[in-house]
């Protein structure tokens, strides 16, 4: 059984997701639908709970993606060849050969930038200021 499963290309860039993230998306939907909801808001039907708790898991999936994308495409800017993204339990580090580029005249730490660039990704998917 293969370790990660391809889930498409975004950007030109290949994802893929290790069956840890799936594990991940078990779990969250589970402590959501059975333990948070039911405290926070009881007497809804159970079935209610689980919808939630499995759609709360999705929304933290997909922001995995978009996260180290956002990595990804700016590396790919300064000359940094991406060749894959897996998604593991919680992130999804990007495939890159050893060499990296040296940097634009703007960038001369294109490694900094990029890693500024993921954190930006993750505010404004929480809905913060990107």
């Amino acid at each position: 059984m293969k370790a990660s499963v391809r889930l498409g290309r975004l950007f030109g860039i290949p994802i893929a997701a290790n069956r840890s993230a799936l594990l991940v998306l078990a779990l969250i939907a589970l402590i959501i639908a059975d333990g948070v909801l039911p405290a926070a808001a009881p007497g809804h039907a159970r079935a209610l709970y689980w919808v939630t708790g499995v759609a709360a898991a999705l929304v933290f999936l997909a922001c995995l993606p978009a996260h180290e994308l956002a990595h990804s495409v700016l590396a790919r800017r300064h000359g940094v060849r991406v060749k894959s993204i897996t998604l593991w339990m919680l992130g999804g580090p990007s495939q890159r050969p050893t060499s990296t580029a040296t940097g634009t005249k703007r960038h001369r730490h294109p490694s900094r930038a990029t890693t500024a660039r993921g954190r930006r990704a993750g505010r404004a998917v929480a809905g913060g200021e990107p």
